[in-house]
């Protein structure tokens, strides 16, 4: 079963990064992340050069989804060499975790978390140390599956933060933090939201990055497919805050008009809670039933696109 944050391998060495657990037209939904040449030289894309590299070199992966009305990137199943998931390499760092310091310490995190209880059939490795990307400078990033055990791992973080300041990000790692998402948010108004989530620590000097794949369930299903309609800007009171650490987070909201705001974006993951008030930006969209999403993250950057937690007056 190929899911998100899967990486799908091509036979032309691209590196594709799933998406979502839709498969529209016999294509998985990804956006690709990486090609590497024959002589072993890595590249890595963000959303607008990978657009870019596909037009140039290989148009055909690009995918225009009828279900979503966005254009991604799609690869089929004939067009798959290898499938790379996260549980098997968290199982393999376990076995066997490599000479480099980077996937030493993702092992010693791992050991970390099962040793307080979390079951190890709910954790993965994605980002570079999946295809072995990864060098000195690497994060390291860590998936949950089901929204129960993240919670449970959000805990855990929260437990140790408390007994070891250390682990909080230092400076320099929320400001590279920044830079690598180049959100709408200034400095100061990212920081002070990703601070309060608990979903990112500092690891013997390594960034590490939490992330929940919800598991069938966790979420209400939407009723699609979609129609994207103009960008708006709400403000609104959050009503449920029970999917804000999901993939995609989502969050229930009073408003006469917008059911729900959907985030595909870690920058907007765990944004806010029930009975916050919040500004809003992004493109909405009708399902088939008519009801009214507003989106955040139709790009990995998100131009124009944000959540914003306002603060109480006084």
């Amino acid at each position: 079963m190929i899911r998100a944050r899967d990486f799908l391998v091509s036979h032309e060495n691209l590196y594709f990064a799933v998406v979502s657990d839709l498969i529209e037209d016999g294509r998985y939904l990804c956006t690709l992340r990486y090609a590497r040449s024959n002589d072993g030289r890595v590249q890595k894309f963000d959303a607008a050069s990978a657009d870019a590299f596909l037009s140039r070199h290989y148009p055909r992966y690009h995918h225009d989804s009828k279900t979503l009305d966005v254009r991604l990137h799609g690869i089929t199943g004939a067009d798959i060499a290898e499938v790379l998931k996260p549980g098997d390499a968290a199982r393999r760092l376990l076995k066997s975790p490599g000479a480099d310091e980077k996937s030493r310490l993702a092992r010693e995190l791992l050991e970390y978390l099962l040793a307080r209880g979390v079951a190890l059939e709910c954790l993965g490795i994605t980002g570079s140390l999946l295809p072995g990307f990864h060098h000195p400078d690497s994060d390291i990033d860590v998936i949950v599956y089901g929204l129960g055990h993240f919670m449970q791992v959000r805990s855990v973080i929260q437990q140790l933060e408390s007994s070891d300041p250390g682990v909080r990000l230092t400076a320099a790692m929320w400001r590279d933090a920044y830079q690598r998402r180049g959100c709408e948010l200034d400095f100061e108004t990212f920081k002070r939201h990703e601070m309060r989530k608990s979903n990112k620590i500092n690891w013997h000097g390594t960034k590490v990055d939490f992330s929940c794949i919800p598991e069938p369930g966790d979420a209400p299903s939407i009723a699609y497919p979609v129609v994207k309609l103009p960008s708006r800007r709400i403000e609104t009171t959050v009503i449920d805050d029970s999917n804000a650490f999901s993939y995609p987070s989502r969050y229930g909201v009073d408003h006469p008009e917008i059911s729900e705001i959907i985030a595909y974006t870690a920058t907007y993951t765990g944004q806010a809670f029930t009975g916050e008030r919040i500004e809003a930006a992004g493109p909405v969209e009708r399902d088939r039933n008519g009801v009214l999403r507003l989106i955040v993250g139709t790009s990995r950057a998100a131009g124009g696109e944000y959540v914003i937690r306002c603060l109480p007056s006084g």
